[in-house]
């Protein structure tokens, strides 16, 4: 009999997240940083949460064509 593992929690610190995602984030994080804004004012000026910035970030998200035409 074989058993199965528990799939990894978001806590463990283990993620599935694209490598594209993560690569996309971390220059968007270098593009806001560079122009002195916090993830709360980046939020405030696309009309979004500053959760969905940090998810952006850490490419937990997906950001789409028109949001990073919004944010350039």
């Amino acid at each position: 009999m074989t058993k199965t593992l528990p799939a990894p929690s978001p806590r463990d610190g283990v993620t599935n997240h694209n490598p594209v995602d993560i690569h996309v984030g971390k220059r968007i994080r270098e593009a806001r940083v560079l122009v002195g804004f916090s993830q709360t004012q980046l939020a405030e000026a696309m009309q979004i949460t500053f959760q969905q910035v940090q998810k952006y970030e850490r490419g937990a998200n997906r950001v789409s064509a028109s949001r990073l035409w919004d944010m350039a």
